[in-house]
């Protein structure tokens, strides 16, 4: 309004922002719905592709489940009741308390890319610093903290691990208070991951789960913060995505959704070149820890690689096996040693860079054979892994203390059907979501992003059920956000209420 009190006429650069915000919300809309519906049908891919009762029975219980959920309003209403009356901090507490007394108690030992983990650990103890041409190197940095502190002992970095994972709880309390102003909504997701039996599970597992996962989190936690602390809250944030490199290959993806999610966040009226420095921010954070790959690789295998380890053409050739649906095959372990590995290696190029080469063109002579059964498998069988079911439960549970007590597929049988009334319930959640509720956090952008475009990536790439672990607070900020009423706009909430 004019100081005369007479309402003047909207200039274009308004009308021009308010056209473009319009188009990112229906664009984050339809991502928001495409991502749920990848993750709905994934886990109803289960009805086909699940053999064992543990994860069928399960599955088929999950159904009835989640439609009573929904259309029950008095079990709904009751339930929300329950989680007003808690607070963020106890969540925390007891989802610490749980997870520690599961890696007390579970009595794991390393199995197959935890072996790995803890050789490399031990190496680094005794003076082998530097990458690996195998396996990304940064949990095995992580274990050898611990293992020089208490010794080769597997129960101190759980408790971190423990740590880690309920940390994650307040993270997904605070982003979805922040962009949804309903604390409501924000206790039911810190709620929902408090008690995630797949993310409990996981800190028993000396791997790159939790702690990538606590680290990508903690990172678009960081660089949403709001704009009078933000320079040095976002460097800091892509310090801990170059970080996460170092444990995963997949940094790019989430700093690439993380500068889509800062450009396009709505409802804040703040400049685009603003946003353009926040980006620059992020991007310069992770320069050092990336940039020292990239030069530990120029100087020992000739090539200024960003990936910690070169196994990237691996998981390409395992990924387009067309009949093992892009999963681990003793047929493509085999392929890989006894041909690929004997193959004489040009002079002055890196074996591991060379095999790495070799891998790829198998991988793409595999996609060119028939593109069409791929493709069917990239939507179907591989989709099914990635999304329909918790995280490979068999590594956590799998133990001899675990073995001995009972049987744990009981156990895993309670994952999966927790896993699938949530991803059953996610349906409803993508039609209750509002898109400006998304679209006003650049976490939440970012977050949506990385899952689509983590998809797409393992479309080529080896899956695993366990590659989706960092996006589970992911999926429960979605489904909170969904089951619960929002404001039509944002209001200032207090956060420690």
């Amino acid at each position: 309004m004019h100081e005369s009190g007479i309402n003047m006429p909207p200039t274009t650069g308004r009308w021009m922002e308010q056209i473009s915000q319009r188009i990112i919300q229906e664009t984050i809309a339809v991502a928001l719905k495409l991502f749920c519906g990848v993750v709905v049908w994934s886990v109803c891919l289960g009805f086909v592709f699940r053999g064992t009762w543990s994860s069928f029975l399960p599955l088929t219980l999950a159904v009835p489940a989640a439609i009573f959920l929904w259309y029950s309003r008095a079990v709904r209403e009751r339930l929300m009741a329950e989680i007003e009356r808690t607070s963020v901090m106890w969540l925390f507490v007891v989802g610490l308390a749980l997870r520690v007394a599961w890696a007390v108690s579970s009595g794991w030992q390393p199995i197959s890319d935890g072996l790995d983990y803890d050789r490399m650990a031990m190496n680094i103890l005794n003076g082998q610093w530097g990458l690996d041409t195998y396996k990304p190197i940064g949990t095995s940095y992580f274990l050898a903290l611990h293992y020089a502190i208490f010794g080769h002992l597997y129960v101190p970095p759980m408790m971190s691990q423990s740590l880690l994972s309920a940390l994650q709880i307040p993270l997904v309390y605070s982003i979805v208070l922040r962009a949804s102003s309903d604390r409501r909504a924000a206790l039911m997701a810190a709620a929902l991951l408090t008690f995630c039996l797949e993310h409990l599970l996981y800190v028993d597992v000396l791997g790159s789960d939790t702690l990538f996962s606590v680290l990508v989190l903690a990172a678009v936690w960081l660089a949403s913060q709001k704009q009078e602390a933000s320079f040095g809250c976002q460097f800091i944030a892509g310090g801990l995505l170059g970080l996460s490199q170092w444990v995963r290959p997949t940094a790019p993806i989430f700093l690439a959704a993380m500068a889509i999610g800062m450009l396009a966040r709505t409802g804040q009226p703040i400049a685009f070149s603003r946003r353009l420095l926040s980006v620059a921010f992020v991007m310069a954070g992770a320069v050092v820890p990336m940039g020292a790959i990239v030069a530990l690789n120029l100087s020992t295998l000739g090539v200024p690689s960003l990936s910690p380890s070169q196994m990237g053409g691996a998981s390409m050739m395992i990924g387009t096996n067309i009949a093992t649906a892009g999963t681990w095959s003793a047929e493509d372990a085999s392929l890989y040693h006894d041909e690929i590995c004997q193959k004489e290696v040009p002079a002055g190029v890196a074996p591991a860079i060379y095999r790495n080469q070799l891998t790829k063109e198998v991988a793409l002579k595999r996609i060119a054979a028939d593109p069409i059964a791929f493709t069917a498998i990239a939507l179907s069988r591989k989709m099914q892994s990635l999304w329909g079911e918790p995280a490979a439960l068999s590594w956590p549970l799998s133990t001899p203390r675990i073995v001995r007590l009972f049987k744990y597929q009981w156990i895993a049988a309670g994952a999966n059907f927790q896993y699938a009334v949530c991803a059953l319930l996610m349906v409803s959640a993508a039609l209750r979501v509002k898109s400006v509720v998304v679209g006003r956090d650049p976490a939440l952008i970012g977050l949506l992003v990385a899952a689509l475009g983590s998809t797409l990536a393992h479309a080529f790439l080896e899956v695993q059920s366990r590659y989706h672990f960092a996006f589970v607070p992911f999926m429960a900020m979605v489904l909170a956000i969904g089951c619960c009423k929002h404001p039509s706009s944002p209001t200032d909430v207090d956060p420690n209420r």
